[in-house]
């Protein structure tokens, strides 16, 4: 009988806590309550939401409803939730824009400005590879996405930023066709790999500003039994602007072969009768595995199958 009284008294005193805990967010001031963010990647290939397992942190930028900058928040992320939130303590029935990217490491990217309260527009935010300078790129990258929204904040209230992974991951293994009797070696020495787009900066809703040319060189090669693999990453791939791979004697710098990415990618797209819209389809692909099958001749690249996530594309007007 003492248990059950018990049970009750702490059952009261939990709607009373409830009770105490949703007045105070209806109160003019709200400054024990925050308005929850969940940052939502699930516009990938699968169509669940991954952010949590492949994210390691969050910039957050929160603007006025007229697009002036108010505060930064950074927040690691746990790969142990199954959905990840921040909490944002701002001043609720206002709208504001919200900017994030995660995976904003300034050595890898940098943005234009430094943040000013009440200064800095979110239209005038930019964010671009760091190291520029140098027009060629052989490290890998961290993972990078981006978000922007704009909500309007009430009490108790909760908002959705869908996310864009503006990386991608490229694995290339170079193999002989195990039908072909030959001597040719393939090793890495003998091969220089880069991929070249135009897309090395971003305005805040993350299309593209950069014209000039970029290279991604690999940042990791090794030969093996079979031949060998490379690995390259770039950044955002658009469907309205030219990306290639480009394979050139090291010797020479004379270019072997150039591959129109968006061609190949089309084609992957039709193959696996995917009916995404090719931007989509290369936004929600962040990673390709393709392997290059030679047929032994002399001239290598004009006896070429090239695979792409499992998936045979044959061309034969791809030798320059």
């Amino acid at each position: 009988m003492n248990s059950y009284k018990k049970i009750k008294e702490v059952a009261l005193l939990c709607i009373v806590g409830a009770s105490i805990l949703l007045s105070s967010c209806i109160k003019e001031d709200f400054d024990d309550c925050n308005y929850q963010l969940r940052l939502l990647y699930d516009y990938n290939m699968d169509y669940v939401d991954l952010f949590s397992k492949q994210a390691s942190r969050v910039n957050l930028f929160v603007f006025d409803d007229e697009g002036v900058f108010i505060k930064e928040i950074e927040k690691p992320v746990s790969n142990q939730l199954s959905a990840f939130y921040m909490d944002v303590d701002v001043p609720f029935n206002r709208s504001y824009n919200f900017l994030a990217w995660s995976g904003l490491y300034d050595e890898y990217y940098t943005l234009n400005q430094k943040m000013k309260a009440g200064v800095t527009h979110i239209d005038d935010v930019e964010l671009s590879l760091t190291e520029l300078n140098n027009e060629i790129l052989s490290k890998e990258l961290p993972p990078l996405w981006f978000g922007r929204i704009q909500d309007k904040v009430g009490s108790l209230g909760s908002g959705v930023m869908p996310l864009t992974k503006n990386t991608n991951k490229i694995r290339i293994a170079m193999r002989i066709l195990p039908t072909v009797e030959t001597d040719l070696k393939l090793v890495k020495e003998k091969f220089n790999f880069y991929i070249q787009s135009s897309n090395t900066s971003y305005n805040s809703t993350n299309q593209v500003l950069s014209e000039k040319p970029f290279k991604y060189a690999p940042y990791y090669a090794e030969n093996d039994e079979k031949g060998f693999i490379v690995e390259l990453n770039t950044l955002r791939l658009m469907a309205n602007r030219e990306n290639l791979l480009v394979i050139t004697d090291p010797e020479t710098d004379e270019v072997r072969f150039t591959m129109d990415l968006n061609e190949y990618l089309d084609d992957l797209r039709f193959l696996s009768n995917n009916k995404l819209s090719l931007q989509e389809f290369m936004d929600r692909e962040d990673e390709y595995a393709m392997i290059f099958f030679f047929g032994g001749k002399d001239d290598m690249f004009s006896s070429l199958s090239v695979e792409i996530n499992g998936w045979l594309v044959r061309k034969q007007d791809v030798n320059e």
